[in-house]
């Protein structure tokens, strides 16, 4: 069965895996609300006579949730719309499905409440609810969407603050949440939405989130949690407290348990921080930070990784915001029945251009610089994610802009990259043109002072041959950074003792060829580079081609996640294409001894795409996809792994001291082939561990020729099928032990023909691999000693003179280095 190329094209929408039209089972709403003119695929109303004949109608929202589709993400990407007619909902509610919208009849008709709070025994069952669990409503999966609702928390709060710390009525825990973003949500979005609480209103525990012209009232730390969190044109309203005694500060609107390598936290942008009566003059600080109680090894205590930061830029503060701006708070010390105090200064509190009675400047409320304020765009606070303010779109992250479109790159990216040219090239506009000039590790001319440089920047390179990083990698911090390793002469560049890491987004490689190996340092002694390692929230928008990367000690590739921090500290939007991921070492300098792996995909990153890559002599992780990630490999060879080829699944016990959403790895793998080598064991699948994959074309063949099976008993399986009508496609979901075995559309021959880096010269180390594959030799390896050694390749210059505008420079580019 053949894929059309359009179809293959739609996989590699940045962010998305189909494009396809809303679910069937849908009426086009009118004068419903405010929410009109929108498909919507149920209707909750406590009177059923109002109900549309069409649509399936449901007398409670719990209900409609619980009749929603369960839709995976590699599933098409559209919401499940649930409106609410106007009314008072008493329910407790939990979202745990992707893609789903509550859409209401407006935030002064469509009320959603409950009354639980902290100290409240559960029913039939001695726990109390606790904070975590006292929400009215639970988000906990991706691309969630509300609007034209209220969403409140309707404990009698002041009624209890009102009583003395000494009456026997008095509850001690009343923490009492509205909303929740749970570890597991991502990605939802609040628009025209009205917050409601006193203590702890919102808890955002996990994902990146979006909360536009909403209005979140509370007074106590009522914003808090270690999420990611963006608030912009939306009002944040302090409540009066009853306490009877005397209060320095009546309230606290953030309390951030921000982790420490998580970047963005709580960031306000053109909000009004305003008042209700009755709430004095300078009585609520912006924040404190809040290091939550947390398990460890040696005890437990007020987790030091978690680093608040909340951000108020060009907002309107009221006069009852404190002259200090911040406050400190306490926690759990490791000492016995003491407490630490985690000073404001500790925390990552700024504030920037603000404006009104409360907006005072003083030494203890740090201003941000107007060039510091350019890091909080929104591009940058939300990873590339543009939410969308409606319903029926689910906002994907912004599209990349290569600069470069080669003629040799596949159709499918060449489908998303022109589209996003269209946007940048319309006019030859000037580049910053950075050549590299020599081979030395640093200084002057070199790739480090290359890639050390401001702004946006297209490296080319007048030089060939072997930079020896002597264990001091590369790292890419700045966006818009593209590297042209097929500018240089022959024999190209080659990267020894050492890798590239990637710390940004919109980032560009092609035709190098990065081989960190072993530093011919002793067996385990705790050397362990990756070839290229992407890390963290702000790396998306990644492509990675023609490159070779062998003999690295971790992996290949790492791409990396905070695991802590779920969603919030994750990479995501990646493409490896026509690269050569080999021989990573086994028995080498990782302290954990034999670590023979090709590619991490670490817990919680998404849209990690392979296309036509040559994958050989890697033990395991050819790639490894471990919890909640999700990709596509299509068009790719893996020859000779030892126990694992593509593999997923997740460590439980890594998450043991934290809050996390497990879920199973989801994979598009369509069109690969398995050759079994040497080193790999007798029965090994293409697909192995625990995750959901949809399969199509795949073909395995051992030593004998002999087909072996695609995947093992613990993946879920999909069928992969096109539609002859519309040529969408359609996913029959079902569950067997091995589907059939089809052909493979692999071209063998053709895709050795172009991996690799400067394939049409390829050096000996290439040459030797991918004649391996052909030949049916090679095996995992220890270092790189066990073949021949690191090169040793003389410097070749040769001047070149690229144009230095956007268009003539991709001309260029593309006449003399196209394959």
């Amino acid at each position: 069965m053949k894929m059309n190329i359009a179809i293959i094209s739609r996989l590699f929408l940045v962010g998305s895996w189909f494009c396809i039209s809303l679910l069937s089972s849908s009426v086009l709403a009118k004068d419903l609300g405010e929410g009109a003119s929108v498909e919507y695929h149920a209707y909750v109303s406590h009177n059923q006579h109002h109900a549309p004949n069409n649509i399936p109608t449901f007398t409670t929202i719990a209900a409609a949730l619980e009749a929603a589709p369960t839709n995976a993400a590699i599933q098409p990407p559209t919401r499940h719309i649930i409106f609410i007619s106007a009314g008072d909902y008493y329910e407790k509610l939990t979202v745990s499905k992707p893609n789903i919208a509550l859409v209401g009849a407006g935030k002064a008709k469509t009320r959603i409440h409950y009354d639980v709070y902290a100290g409240l025994k559960r029913p039939n069952a001695d726990k109390k609810w606790g904070t975590f669990d006292s929400a009215t409503l639970k988000v906990d999966h991706l691309n969630f969407y509300a609007e034209n609702l209220t969403i409140e928390n309707s404990y009698d709060y002041p009624a209890n603050d009102k009583l003395a710390k000494t009456d026997p009525l008095k509850q001690r825990h009343s923490q009492a949440v509205a909303l929740t973003l749970g570890a597991g949500a991502h990605r939802a979005v609040f628009n025209n939405v009205a917050i409601k609480g006193y203590q702890d209103t919102v808890f955002v525990d996990g994902g990146i989130n979006y909360f536009y012209q909403s209005d979140i009232y509370g007074h106590v730390d009522f914003i808090f949690g270690r999420g990611n969190a963006l608030f912009e044109q939306s009002n944040i309203i302090n409540r009066r407290r009853f306490a009877p005694q005397q209060l320095k500060y009546t309230g606290y609107v953030t309390a951030p348990s921000t982790y420490i390598k998580q970047e963005f936290g709580f960031t306000f942008k053109n909000c009004r921080f305003e008042r209700e009566a009755g709430v004095p003059d300078y009585s609520v600080p912006l924040g404190r930070p809040w290091h939550p109680t947390t398990t460890f090894k040696d005890g437990r205590y007020a987790d030091p990784r978690a680093i608040g930061k909340t951000v108020v830029l060009n907002s309107y503060l009221d006069k009852h915001i404190s002259l200090d701006g911040w406050s400190s708070m306490k926690g759990t010390s490791r000492i016995k029945g003491q407490k630490d105090v985690f000073m404001p200064e500790s925390a990552r509190f700024f504030e920037y251009n603000n404006t009104g009675p409360g907006a005072n400047i003083t030494d203890k409320r740090r201003q941000l610089s107007a060039e510091q304020a350019k890091l909080y765009s929104n591009k940058n606070i939300l990873s590339g994610w543009q939410p969308k303010l409606s319903a029926l779109q689910i906002g994907q992250t912004l599209a990349p802009q290569f600069s470069l479109l080669p003629s040799h790159v596949s159709q499918a990216i060449a489908s998303q990259i022109s589209a996003s040219q269209n946007s940048i090239s319309q006019h030859d506009k000037p580049i910053n043109l950075v050549k590299v000039t020599n081979l030395q590790a640093d200084g002057s001319g070199s790739l480090r002072a290359a890639l050390q440089q401001k702004g946006p920047k297209h490296i080319v390179f007048e030089v060939a041959g072997v930079i020896d990083l002597a264990g001091q990698s590369l790292v890419i911090d700045q966006p818009y950074t593209y590297v042209y390793g097929q500018t240089a002469p022959y024999p190209g560049v080659t990267i020894i003792k050492g890798g590239i890491g990637i710390q940004s987004h919109d980032i560009v490689l092609q035709h190098l060829k990065i081989r960190p190996g072993d530093k011919l340092q002793a067996k385990r002694s705790g050397w362990a580079p990756d070839a290229v390692g992407i890390s963290r929230e702000r790396a998306f928008n990644i492509w990675l081609d023609h490159l070779s990367l062998t003999w690295a000690v971790d992996e290949n590739i790492g791409i990396t996640s905070g695991r802590i921090n779920g969603y919030a500290g994750a990479s995501h939007d990646i493409w490896v294409t026509n690269s050569i991921i080999a021989e990573a070492l086994d028995y080498a300098t990782h302290k954990k001894g034999k670590h023979s792996k090709g590619v991490l995909v670490h817990d919680y990153v998404h849209d990690v795409h392979f296309y036509g890559n040559l994958f050989a002599h890697n033990d395991r992780r050819n790639p490894y996809f471990k919890t909640a990630a999700t990709g596509s490999l299509i068009g790719n060879v893996i020859y000779n792994p030892g126990s694992a080829a593509i593999h997923m699944g997740y460590i439980a016990e890594e998450f043991a001291s934290y809050r996390a959403a497990l879920r199973p790895a989801q994979l598009l793998v369509k069109n690969n082939l398995l050759l079994y080598g040497r080193d790999t064991y007798s029965d090994l699948a293409l697909v192995s561990g625990f995750g959901q994959a949809l399969l199509g074309d795949n073909k395995v063949s051992n030593l004998d020729a002999a087909d072996m099976p695609i995947s093992t008993t613990m993946i879920q399986l999909a069928d992969l099928q096109l539609g002859s009508e519309n040529g969408q496609l359609s996913l029959a979901q079902r569950q067997t032990t091995f589907p059939p075995v089809p052909q493979s559309n692999v071209d063998l021959n053709a895709l050795l023909s172009k991996v690799g880096a400067i394939p049409w010269q390829r050096d000996e180390i290439d040459q030797r691999i991918v004649q391996s594959v052909t030949t049916a030799r090679g095996r995992v390896i220890d270092s790189q000693q066990d073949v021949g050694g690191y090169p040793s390749y003389p410097a070749v210059y040769r001047a070149i003179d690229p144009p230095r505008t956007q268009n003539a420079f991709n001309l260029w580019l593309n006449n003399n280095y196209a394959l």
